[in-house]
């Protein structure tokens, strides 16, 4: 079965997160959540979002560590 791709903008990202649009964009830019270009604007994989902030509220402030070893 092909699963079907939802995708999100960076101002929804944004919103649904708490983050300011310019730090989704720079998620993007460092990989961190998966985006497709198309027409200029950035779509976000929302499961791949949802997936990372959850990743960050589980982490706490153990996320601000240079030093955390992820698995």
């Amino acid at each position: 079965m092909l699963a079907v791709m939802h995708y999100i903008s960076v101002d929804e990202a944004a919103a649904r997160a708490g983050y300011h649009p310019n730090h989704v964009r720079r998620l993007i830019r460092q990989k961190a959540i998966k985006a497709d270009k198309k027409a200029g604007v950035w779509w976000i994989h929302e499961k791949d979002f949802d997936d990372y902030v959850a990743r960050m509220k589980e982490l706490g402030a153990e996320k601000y560590n240079p030093y955390r070893v992820e698995n």
